[in-house]
């Protein structure tokens, strides 16, 4: 489905002259997967609301997405199982989010031994999207400011007694460190 409409957007911009032919496939794949992102965040969106929980969904991706994006891990093979998982994601941060009730110094723990495994393993390619060493080297700083900084805003917010954005930071962090130790035994699999 995405690779039909993304290609036909290509053609259209091409008809335009808006794009020059031999640009053709990093346009069309650049569309392909804008349009994945986009249907991921409507469906997370919907979800939130569906759960009631929809300020608080926002603010998950808000703390998700920036780690996932310069510390990868584990990336599903089709666009499909992509959406699958990413939606199951949401499904499951929520329900623990509204209905599991665990003393905060759980949660604290959780993070702690999290951000270790972030710290460490992070940046992970694929072979899909592998990063050469340059890029790993920008990717490992760029993942450890973002987790330094989450660190930071979680002592503050421990400290003030904030819960629910504590379990929210807790579930984005502890999730990438999932994806993360995925990521690296898909490789080994594949390797």
């Amino acid at each position: 489905m995405f690779t039909r409409i993304s290609e036909y957007i290509t053609q259209q911009l091409e008809n335009e002259n808006i794009i020059i032919s031999e640009n053709r496939e990093i346009y069309r794949y650049g569309i392909q997967i804008g349009l994945v992102i986009t249907l991921n965040l409507i469906t997370s969106l919907l979800i939130g609301a569906i759960f009631g929980e929809l300020i608080f969904s926002i603010l998950l991706l808000a703390v998700y997405i920036p780690l996932r994006t310069y510390s990868g891990g584990y990336h599903a093979s089709t666009t499909i199982r992509c959406y699958i998982v990413s939606s199951a994601i949401m499904v499951a941060w929520l329900s623990i989010f509204k209905w599991v009730k665990l003393p905060t110094n759980y949660y604290a723990i959780t993070f702690f031994f999290s951000i270790i495994i972030c710290w460490y393993l992070s940046p992970v390619d694929t072979k899909n999207k592998a990063v050469d060493d340059l890029e790993k080297k920008v990717f490992k700083k760029k993942s450890h400011t973002i987790l330094f900084i989450y660190s930071m805003v979680y002592f503050i917010l421990y400290y003030y007694s904030t819960v629910k954005v504590i379990i929210i930071i807790t579930l984005a962090v502890c999730s990438e460190s999932l994806m993360l130790v995925l990521g690296k035994v898909k490789n080994k699999i594949e390797n």
